[in-house]
């Protein structure tokens, strides 16, 4: 059996994490120049805004029932993700991360009772993150899709709707109207309601030369998931990676910029090597801090964060180091008891043929020999042999299974 965890109005409630004071209260994510609407609560929904409305013709709307409006923080979004895909592998090995707030999970079939699983998800995610979920669990990935769009809009499900048997797939294909299914797209909806098919069960009624003869083989593939035979692969080998996050939480509060220099040159060290263990290089590098998932009862979540850019990739350690302790003088603030920090490195790409910009004058070939040297005698006489002065030895912290989920000074309600 395939389930899919599909987190609900995943942007609204990464920021209600941080303001839970916005239960239940309307809430709006905006892109990130303000301009259009990206993300929705249940509250925002019923009032009538519509997703990708532009934000400008809400504003009437906004001011009248108070909805609270947050610009998009990906930082954020992205944290919050990656903690509930570490807690989905708790259920099973290399869960298939479909996007930022979904993901398969391949169940094995001698499991006595599959909606408990669904359920214990819910319940552990919503636990553990303070995060809403919704669990579709069925023979394949396209009903499993539909199982969990139902599950999220209709509250008897409880968060979970399960397709475990013949009856179950029949009444699925009944209710779900043919442009909600996974893989068809809007032309195809077009011409199939032209056609008088106007659900999953009137096109999977179709002889299947018809859909061969109409759509291409992923159409009749999607045919055959909806009569619950899976025919797309579960993909448990993860897709190259498009980020490279080195972060840990602190066995003890840093509260000064001084104090953190020496970890964060540690874990830009950290991420450059992997960098160049990848063969790849960055174009852009983003460092944040954060005073803790638990701060004391006078404290507010802090989450602070800076982006730095390069005119021209790279991977080598020196100027990642320079950058991320440019980026940290920047937010760091003294008083704040820090608990967490780390770098990301962004925008990523291949090694080969870097295009170099004719104005950067820094000398980005010297900078990689010296990488390079330091990574082969590392290798021969172990980690952080040599490495820069200004790195800490060892990370001042402890790895926790669950990592710190902070706020953002660039996620602060706006005024409409």
């Amino acid at each position: 059996m395939i389930a899919l965890m599909d987190c609900n109005n995943f942007f609204v409630s990464c920021e209600r994490i941080l303001r839970p004071d916005l239960q239940e209260k309307p809430v709006l994510v905006l892109s990130n120049n303000d301009g259009c609407i990206i993300s929705r609560s249940n509250e925002v929904k019923a009032i009538g805004i519509r997703m990708g409305q532009p934000f400008f013709q809400t504003k009437k709307l906004v001011q009248q029932y108070n909805i609270a409006c947050f610009s998009a923080n990906f930082v954020l979004y992205e944290e919050v993700s990656r903690q509930v895909m570490q807690v989905l592998e708790e259920f099973t090995p290399n869960p298939e991360v479909y996007s930022i707030d979904e993901a398969f999970l391949n169940l094995p079939d001698d499991i006595p009772h599959f909606r408990q699983i669904g359920y214990d998800i819910v319940n552990t995610i919503h636990r553990q993150i303070g995060i809403p979920v919704s669990v579709g669990i069925a023979p394949s990935k396209t009903l499993a899709k539909a199982a969990a769009d139902i599950a999220k809009k209709d509250a008897r499900y409880k968060g979970v709707a399960c397709i475990d048997t013949p009856e179950k797939i029949v009444k699925l294909q009944t209710i779900l109207p043919i442009g909600d299914i996974w893989g068809i797209g809007n032309r195809h909806a077009r011409f199939l309601t032209s056609n008088s098919i106007f659900t999953a069960k009137d096109f999977v009624d179709k002889p299947q030369q018809w859909v061969r003869h109409y759509f291409s083989i992923v159409g009749e593939k999607t045919w055959r998931e909806l009569q619950g035979e899976a025919c797309f692969e579960y993909n448990r080998s993860p897709d190259k990676r498009q980020q490279i996050m080195v972060s840990r939480s602190f066995a003890s509060p840093i509260t000064s910029y001084e104090e953190l220099r020496g970890p964060m040159a540690l874990f830009a060290a950290s991420a450059a090597y992997k960098l160049r263990q990848q063969n790849m290089v960055t174009s852009q590098i983003e460092i944040f801090l954060s005073n803790g998932r638990f701060p004391s009862a006078n404290e507010q979540k802090i989450w602070q964060s800076t982006t730095v850019s390069f005119a021209t990739p790279i991977s080598n350690t020196i100027e990642i180091t320079d950058a991320a302790l440019q980026g940290l003088h920047k937010i760091a603030q003294k008083g704040i008891k820090y608990k967490k920090a780390g770098i990301i490195l962004r925008s990523l790409t291949r090694r080969e043929g870097i295009q170099t910009n004719l104005f950067d004058t820094t000398n980005h070939s010297k900078n990689q020999k010296i990488s390079d040297i330091m990574d082969s005698i590392n290798q021969t006489y172990g980690k952080n042999h040599l490495r820069l002065a200004v790195q800490a030895t060892t990370s001042p912290s402890r790895q926790e299974r669950l990592s710190t989920i902070p706020t953002s000074q660039t996620g602060k309600s706006k005024k409409a």
